[in-house]
């Protein structure tokens, strides 16, 4: 069975679920924690994975396909130039990588497709990891379009939605808004939760998507359970209240940690900074210092005008 997310942190923590709980590459890092801290840790991850069900499969089960497809132009059928061009975009924040990671995420994507659907198309089983976060919503969808397109609408499709909280067995109670939030001894439960897409329904969110790609906004979100297309500057006024809480010189950097806390993640932290710089445009906010060779272009003093 292959296993599809839709972020690199999602396909972090799948990895490491199918490694049964192994690191990749077999190294355990405890960054910044006392010996006691990490005894602490290791106990606690030991109560945890010893009653987690574990994922069957490999690692070469594993299909990560990080489009962030709520954000940009969406008008084509496969990874090409158009997604190309939003990463880049979105990736500007992080000037001395932003253009390689773009092109190596849409090549890396569709490779990944283009195994994907040759293993559907025998018949392999698919299981798909989603939630209510705008990207992995999108992702779901946008995969189902490309099933029924490859005339695959038939295939074997599990959905596993990230439900808004649980318990796990050591007594964490856990919220997650993404995958990628989901720590890797809980992936086996959820798993079980999975409901079988049928190809009636595989058809409906194709043309759904359909949809979406002839409006194809500036953004896309879920809201009251649809995932719809808004306008570019629907979380502005969380961005504006976060500026208006602050010193009239502030940390850039600050203001998107707090509109990131106070979205659920809804918004990562290069759209926050996107638009900012519309905000720069505006003239509502004004540069104070710049960054440091290497940083993000939001690790800099702002002021508001």
């Amino acid at each position: 069975m292959m296993e599809v997310v839709f972020s690199e942190s999602a396909g972090g923590a799948l990895a490491v679920a199918l490694g049964k709980g192994k690191p990749i590459g077999g190294v355990s890092a405890y960054i910044g924690m006392t010996k006691e801290e990490q005894k602490q840790w290791e106990e606690k991850e030991r109560h945890n994975w010893d009653p987690a069900e574990l994922l069957p499969g490999s690692r070469d089960d594993q299909m990560v396909l990080p489009l962030m497809l709520s954000v940009g132009d969406i008008d084509e059928q496969r990874p090409g130039p158009k997604r190309r061009e939003a990463l880049r975009r979105l990736f500007a924040v992080y000037p001395e990588e932003g253009d390689k990671a773009a092109e190596t995420m849409v090549e890396t994507a569709r490779h990944t497709l283009g195994i994907l659907l040759s293993r559907a198309g025998q018949g392999e089983r698919i299981r798909l990891y989603y939630s209510d976060q705008s990207d992995e919503a999108c992702g779901a969808w946008w995969l189902m379009n490309q099933l029924t397109e490859a005339g695959l609408a038939n295939a074997a499709v599990t959905a596993v939605k990230l439900p808004p909280f649980w318990q796990t067995p050591a007594g964490d109670i856990l919220e997650p808004t993404a995958w990628g939030e989901v720590p890797p001894h809980q992936w086996g439960h959820l798993a079980r939760q999975g409901q079988t897409w049928k190809s009636d329904l595989i058809r409906h969110l194709s043309e759904q998507w359909q949809q979406r790609k002839r409006e194809n906004a500036p953004l896309r979100a879920v809201i009251n359970g649809s995932l719809i297309s808004v306008p570019d500057t629907l979380y502005d006024p969380l961005i504006r209240q976060a500026i208006e809480e602050q010193a009239p010189v502030f940390r850039q950097a600050a203001v998107i940690g707090q509109v990131f806390m106070r979205s659920h993640g809804c918004m990562g932290d290069a759209w926050i900074a996107m638009r900012m710089e519309e905000m720069i445009r505006r003239g509502e906010l004004s540069a104070v210092t710049i960054p440091a060779s290497g940083d993000p272009t939001y690790h800099r003093l702002l002021r508001k005008i």
